[in-house]
């Protein structure tokens, strides 16, 4: 057995230290570590454990008070007494204590989950931003290098005294002197666009190593990309799940619940708490007695007690309202994140199926047609622009898939896996 246990440990040693490196197979091992990690989901759950040790005292009776006294009479006798006090509430009033303490801890539970699938959209998302960038900034430097060519060869062209009309030779272009100034336009703006992507990737990167409690400028790699499929789950699942684990869901059934038994308690305030005592006494000669007692306290002073009745009723039928609201709005919420995680994905496969293949394509053809002599310089810059345009909404419309992912998994109330996995 001790075996097995090294054999397991030092397979993962080195999944713990790529990860500790920033290194992480899939999106989900990154997920889970920011849920690990993460200090604020840390602080989040310790609340609700606290909430949860609140809960179990609350009910309880008061404390019994005990004393201890010795008395002198003026005939100079001494007497010591032994005593002790008991409040015992009204029945109903601790029952209703604890159930209120029970929905307070179920509410504080329901926070803390609610913070951790925001904070694994929010992951989700930067994560996607992070390999936007990567994609986008790695197709900047490669049309920066081609038109790097380019300039190279119109000025050796220009130095040689070839600089008339024609593109590479041809006359389909217009002069290679204005051709090279919009190469060099077109070369800067390039190089602002990467500037600005390289900014969006860094402050991606510096979120998301805050999320993982990690220094903030350490690399971070996902190894896997997402895969493009839909939830494996139907609507319909998706909606039955929501109604038990959605955390928005459960806090308004809890805050319902609250405040129920608050209106019950409120109700309770006008009966009277029942308090015993007992007092032993002995004096020094010998002789002993014992005096029994029982008080009931009474709500004379009824402002109080008809105060939080009425905001009892007012805080249930506020509560009753906002859970009827909220069931509807996590059902408008889910339905639109579904449809939108669909839409994006169908967006996002389209540019992988046939969108970039044909900005490629074109781009190519018409770069072979100008160094032929028999293209239009025009339309190279514009074949570069487009392809480059549509990388960047391909990287873009896969970062929507994640952000409406992650969405739909808010109001779902749990993690979703991919269909076929």
């Amino acid at each position: 057995m001790k075996k097995w246990i090294l054999v397991l440990l030092f397979s993962a040693a080195p999944l713990w230290g790529a990860e500790s490196e920033g290194v992480f197979p899939t999106v989900d091992e990154l997920l889970n570590r920011v849920e690990q990690s993460n200090p604020e989901l840390r602080a989040a759950r310790g609340e609700a454990e606290a909430a949860a040790a609140r809960a179990d005292r609350a009910g309880v009776w008061p404390n019994p008070v005990l004393g201890f006294s010795k008395e002198k009479i003026p005939a100079g006798d001494r007497m010591t007494h032994w005593r002790g006090e008991q409040e015992i509430p009204f029945p109903g009033k601790p029952t209703q204590e604890r159930r209120m303490g029970r929905h307070e801890a179920a509410s504080a539970e329901a926070r803390a989950r609610l913070k951790t699938l925001e904070f694994r959209t929010e992951a989700r998302d930067l994560a996607a931003r992070l390999r936007r960038s990567e994609a986008v900034t790695s197709l900047i430097g490669q049309e920066i290098e081609s038109l790097d060519a380019l300039v190279a060869s119109l000025r050796a062209r220009l130095s040689a005294g070839r600089g008339g009309s024609g593109g590479m030779g041809g006359a389909a272009s217009g002069s290679p002197a204005a051709d090279l100034f919009s190469l060099e336009a077109e070369r800067g703006r390039m190089e602002n666009m990467l500037r600005e992507e390289r900014q969006e990737g860094r402050a991606a990167r510096l979120r998301l190593n805050q999320l993982l409690d990690r220094s903030l400028d350490g690399p971070i790699v996902v190894s896997a990309p997402p895969a493009l499929l839909p939830p494996a789950q139907p609507l319909e699942a998706l909606l039955e799940t929501s109604k038990t684990e959605s955390p928005m869901l459960v806090l308004a059934r809890h805050e319902r619940g609250h405040a129920r038994a608050q209106r019950t308690q409120a109700a309770l305030a006008w009966m009277p708490d029942l308090a015993v005592m007992v007092d032993e006494q002995k004096m020094d000669t010998g002789e002993s007695g014992r005096e029994l007692g029982v008080s009931l306290s009474v709500p004379l002073w009824i402002s109080g007690p008809w105060a939080d009745n009425r905001e009892a009723r007012r805080h249930r039928a506020a509560a009753e309202d906002a859970a009827r609201a909220m069931t509807v709005e996590v059902e408008r919420q889910l339905r639109t994140e579904h449809a939108e995680v669909l839409a994006r994905l169908e967006s996002a496969r389209a540019y992988e199926r046939s969108i970039r293949p044909a900005a490629q394509s074109a781009l190519d053809l018409v770069r072979r047609q100008y160094e032929s002599g028999r293209g239009e310089f025009a339309r190279v810059l514009d074949a570069l622009r487009s392809r480059l345009a549509v990388e960047t909404e391909y990287q873009e419309a896969l970062a929507q898939v994640a952000n409406h992912w992650g969405m739909l998994e808010e109001w779902v109330g749990a993690p979703l896996s991919p269909a076929g996995r």
